[in-house]
């Protein structure tokens, strides 16, 4: 009889819908993951000015997203990591090394 009742509450809990928060789209999860943390903005660890290939490519990703979402979150997310490697004459500043 135990058997049967722990049976017949585990198959109803299987067929119950979680309150589960969900994002729209694995992209906006992970476009909003590294924005809480901070990532992708220009600075490094430290808060000093950086220029490098990952930032790059997590901006990169961002416009697209905004293209598709209209989230004006990420535009002023690239925008704010764009003025803090760009000085206001246009130089760039940080680890930039122009080859």
């Amino acid at each position: 009889m135990k058997l049967h009742v722990f049976l017949c509450l585990s198959l109803s809990l299987v067929h119950t819908p979680l309150a589960v928060a969900r994002p729209q789209s694995n992209a906006v999860w992970a476009a909003d993951s590294a924005i809480a943390r901070g990532q992708g903005n220009g600075l490094d660890s430290n808060g000093n000015p950086i220029v490098s290939y990952e930032h790059g490519e997590l901006q990169w990703g961002l416009r697209q997203l905004f293209e598709v979402t209209g989230n004006q979150t990420y535009f002023n997310y690239i925008q704010t990591g764009v003025n803090n490697i760009v000085l206001p004459n246009g130089t760039v500043h940080g680890s930039y090394k122009d080859l």
